[in-house]
C-alpha cells in the first residue's frame, strides 16, 4: 500500500496530510446500511478524515445517525466511530491533522477548529475542488515529484478553510484566489514568452482547466490568452530594441516568433503604430 505524507501552511495553519492508495479512492459499498458486515466495518481515527463525493451518494453512519452525502465533502472529527455506505458512487478520502503555527497573525485557525469540531461537518463541493482531488489521484498515482502534490493539496486546503471562515465576505475570498493565480500566470508568461506558450501548459501551474483560465484573464486583462501573451512579448521586443543592438530577426526570435518576422512585424506595427526599427530610430532621438 503506498503512503503519502505531506505538510503544508498557509495563514496561521499547519495542514499534515496522509494519503493511502487503497483508501484515497473510495468504492461503492454494495451491502445494505445496517448490515452485519458493514457493522463490524465501525472504526475510529485519531485524525481528522474527509470524504469528497463527486458523484452519487455516500453515507456516513455513526451512532447519532446517518448523514448523506451528495456531490459535496464531509469531515469526520477525530475519534467519532463510523462506518460509511452507498450502493453507488464516486469519491476520494484523505486524513489530515490540524496545528497551529506560532507568532502568526490571528487567526484563520480558530475559525477552522470551531467549524471542525462542531461535530460532522457537511459542505457542498466546489468545482474548484473537484478539480483538485480528482488531479490529486492522478499525480499521487503518476508518482510525480511530491511539490506538484503538494501544491494541489494546498490549493484544496487554502479553499477549502477559508470557506469555513464566516468573517470573510465571499466576494474578498474569490478576489485573494483570483489575485494568486493571475500573479502565477503572469509569472509563467514572463518565464517562458520567447517559447510556444500553450494555454493548457499554464493550465497545468495552477490546476485549473483551460476555459477557467480563460475567463480569469478575460476577467482580468480583457482580452483573450494569446493576447495577453503578445502583450507580454512585444513589451519584451521594446525592452531590446531600446537597450540592445540586436537585429530585428534576432529580437523576433528572442521573444518567441522564431522564423516569423514578418508576423512579428505586422503585430509590432499594429501595437505600436510604428515598424520596429522606426520605434528603435525615435527612441534614439529621444
Amino acid at each position: 500500500m503506498a503512503e503519502r505524507s505531506l505538510r503544508i501552511e498557509f495563514a496561521d495553519i499547519r495542514v499534515s496530510v496522509i494519503l493511502f492508495d487503497e483508501a484515497y479512492f473510495m468504492k461503492p459499498v454494495k451491502l445494505s446500511r445496517h448490515s452485519p458486515a458493514r457493522l463490524k466495518a465501525v472504526h475510529k481515527h485519531s485524525n481528522y478524515e474527509i470524504f469528497f463525493v463527486n458523484r452519487g451518494r455516500l453515507t456516513v453512519v455513526t451512532d447519532q445517525g446517518g448523514v448523506d452525502c451528495e456531490d459535496s465533502l464531509v469531515v469526520i472529527p477525530p475519534l467519532l466511530e463510523h462506518y460509511t455506505a452507498g450502493p453507488e458512487f464516486e469519491g476520494y478520502a484523505m486524513n489530515f491533522v490540524l496545528e497551529r503555527l506560532p507568532n502568526r497573525a490571528k487567526s484563520l485557525y480558530d475559525c477552522v477548529l470551531e467549524q471542525l469540531n462542531g461535530g460532522i461537518l457537511l459542505m457542498p463541493l466546489t468545482e474548484d475542488e473537484k478539480f483538485y482531488v480528482e488531479h490529486i489521484a492522478k499525480v499521487f498515482m503518476g508518482n510525480s515529484p511530491k511539490d506538484h502534490l503538494q501544491h494541489l493539496l494546498y490549493l484544496l486546503y487554502s479553499e477549502l478553510f477559508h470557506r469555513m471562515k464566516p468573517h470573510v465576505p465571499e466576494a474578498e475570498a474569490t478576489l485573494s484566489k483570483q489575485a494568486k493565480y493571475i500573479n502565477t500566470i503572469e509569472t509563467y508568461i514572463t518565464k517562458h514568452y520567447c517559447e510556444e506558450i500553450h494555454l493548457s501548459d499554464v493550465a497545468k501551474q495552477v490546476y485549473l482547466c483551460t476555459k477557467q483560465i480563460t475567463r480569469i484573464v478575460r476577467k482580468e486583462y480583457g482580452c483573450s490568452f494569446s493576447e495577453l501573451v503578445t502583450r507580454h512579448r512585444l513589451a519584451a521586443a521594446c525592452m531590446l530594441l531600446k537597450h540592445t543592438n540586436l537585429s530585428v530577426r534576432e529580437i523576433a526570435s528572442n521573444v518567441g516568433y522564431h522564423d516569423r518576422e514578418n508576423y512579428f512585424f505586422t503585430l509590432f506595427k499594429k501595437k505600436y503604430g510604428l515598424t520596429p526599427m522606426q520605434y528603435r530610430e525615435q527612441i534614439k532621438h529621444s
